[in-house]
């Protein structure tokens, strides 16, 4: 059975530190209400797109996987550098 792992958000700038905004508002008889409008980096205080930070984190295990494919690959082959098809000029 696998482990469930949370893995910590990261901004741009390079911090993990999120505050969450509110929209207030003020009614005379019932007092005041928050409405969660979104998402701030604690750093560099940007508004977040979080579909945009978790995007970057799948993107990022991706590359690295494809780069321990792509060494374990090199080194069954024998360390050999795949060669590149030369392109044609069209004429």
């Amino acid at each position: 059975m696998a482990l469930v792992t949370w893995e910590n958000l990261k901004c741009r700038c390079g911090s993990s530190v999120f505050m969450r905004t509110y929209n207030l508002s003020w009614h005379e008889t019932q007092g005041t209400n928050e409405k969660p409008t979104g998402w701030e980096c604690g750093g560099c205080r940007s508004k977040v797109n979080l579909p945009g930070l978790i995007d970057d984190l799948r993107m990022g295990k991706k590359k690295m996987e494809l780069e321990q494919l792509t060494k374990e690959l090199s080194a069954k082959m024998g360390n050999v550098e795949p060669q590149q098809e030369k392109a044609e000029p069209n004429i």
